[in-house]
């Protein structure tokens, strides 16, 4: 399909789908924000409406609205729920997983759906730095880029499908990848270059000068890792090869240098490839974190989670047996978390590595693949299980939680204000900490970031806050 045409059928509509505002008016089905209604009431309503019978710790659903998405495909397999997708200013996206994309106001009020087609194609959209929604699947080649009221800005087509969702530039230029290669376009959707990848498997994340670094995995090749550094031309800038285990995705310095866990060393590279430093810390290392001051934390298969400079000095170390079997979480503050297979969340002063808390969230966090510590601006912590989010406070205190037989999926960073949005198959919510304590009040309002915007390494920072980047694993 050319770029800009807009598929047949693919226009907006308003959903039929009913929007479940916490404030609606039945107090045994919903919980009504800033009412004077009892203690028990509220307690009781929120109870039923997440369905566990723990009213007190039941976090505080702001709204939630019907997505009903589909269980099973055609072949009996399940669904995972999709992952939600919210501005800055609180509108909120989910693709489902029946090939639909529905738009939430930032009240949890739908505001349009459109169809795009398959069955479970376009789950996860992608913020584009101008509010664009950009959108791939795993049936076909298709490229599809929408406006924030859900009009087509462009739809074209990949030279082979997208096995990973996109990732856009400030110049709204489009990267994928695919089986064979790293793919991009320019603003307008047209195809700009495509780079052979290094490895079978690859995931990739954009740099503060525009490179991509692809990381990859062969399947058949024992444990050998290989790194990429694409320019924004699609000229590859240098590679390496490294034997042993995947240490995970590398990390990027304040200054664009390039640092990995390999096997049990941490290396460093500059920008433009050469290896600076080599350290060798006795134990298989997980993925290294680095913030924007340049300390760099990586947890061994040992027990042992380390600070160290740029130079691989140490700055502390800290026992903490477990903590590589999830990832390290750094929060805007300089909070560094790790968990526990038990369901231990710790955290600790990224300065010194003084422990500022322990927090046993009363389920176990067994799988690399699920948890998550998400920590927001305004000091809330979200941990992420298999089949619950909790909510912590910033002295570590629970002040709630959801979940119950099916799974949840929880968009990739919290909202400035401290909120989350969360899915399960049925609906899509917007989450935070429950105060039992005193009459909840209206979620304050978010605008959009304006002013200081800027990336230093592997984060963006706005007006001053600390935004970490995602990035795509093999």
């Amino acid at each position: 399909m050319d770029a800009g045409k807009i598929a047949p059928g693919g226009g907006v509509s308003r959903p039929d789908v009913g929007a479940r505002p916490v404030e609606a008016s039945t107090p045994q089905d919903s919980v009504a924000l800033g009412s004077t209604d009892s203690e028990a009431v509220r307690r009781a309503a929120l109870a039923k409406l997440l369905k566990h019978g723990t009213p007190p710790t039941a976090a505080h659903v702001f709204w939630q609205s019907d997505i009903n998405d589909m269980r099973k495909n055609s072949r009996g397999g399940g669904f995972l729920p999709a992952r939600p997708v919210v501005t800055p200013d609180g509108h909120c996206y989910v693709g489902t997983n029946r090939g639909e994309l529905i738009a939430f106001d930032p009240e949890g009020k739908p505001e349009w759906r459109k169809t795009l087609g398959e069955v479970s194609p376009y789950n996860d959209p992608t913020l584009g730095w101008d509010g664009a929604l950009v959108l791939t699947n795993e049936h076909d080649t298709r490229l599809l880029c929408l406006e924030p009221d859900g009009s087509v800005r462009y739809d074209t087509n990949l030279p082979e499908m997208a096995r990973s969702r996109p990732e856009v530039d400030p110049q709204g230029r489009v990267f994928v990848i695919g089986d064979s290669g790293l793919h991009a376009t320019h603003p307008d959707g047209t195809h700009a270059w495509s780079v052979p990848n290094p490895a079978q498997y690859c995931g990739f994340f954009l740099r503060p000068d525009g490179s991509a670094m692809v990381y990859g995995v062969d399947a058949d090749a024992g444990s050998k890792c290989k790194l990429q550094c694409v320019s924004p031309e699609g000229k590859v800038l240098w590679g390496y090869t490294h034997e042993g285990r995947p240490g995970g995705m590398p990390a990027t310095g304040p200054d664009g240098e390039t640092i990995i866990s390999d096997t049990s060393r941490v290396k460093i590279f500059d920008a433009g490839g050469h290896q600076l430093r080599s350290l060798d810390l006795g134990s298989d290392l997980d993925e290294p974190l680095v913030d924007p001051d340049g300390h760099i934390f990586v947890a061994s298969q040992d027990g042992q989670i380390r600070s160290l400079d740029m130079n691989l000095q140490e700055n502390w170390r800290v026992d903490q047996p477990g903590a590589a079997s999830c990832p390290l979480a750094l929060g805007p503050d300089g909070t560094l978390y790790a968990t526990s297979v038990m369901g231990r969340v710790h955290a600790f002063d990224g300065k010194d590595g003084s422990r500022r808390w322990t927090c046993d969230v009363s389920e176990q966090l067994p799988a690399q693949a699920f948890t998550r510590v998400l920590p927001a601006p305004d000091g809330t912590v979200f941990v992420r299980g298999e089949k619950k989010v909790h909510v912590l406070d910033r002295d570590g205190l629970r002040r709630g939680n959801m979940g119950g037989e099916d799974y949840l999926t929880a968009s990739r960073e919290p909202l400035l204000n401290g909120r989350l949005a969360v899915t399960d198959l049925d609906r899509v919510y917007l989450i935070g900490p429950a105060d039992w304590l005193e009459n909840l009040p209206d979620p304050p309002k978010v605008t959009h970031p304006t002013g200081d915007v800027k990336r230093v390494g592997d984060w963006v920072i706005i007006n001053g806050v600390r935004v970490p980047v995602r990035k795509q694993k093999a």
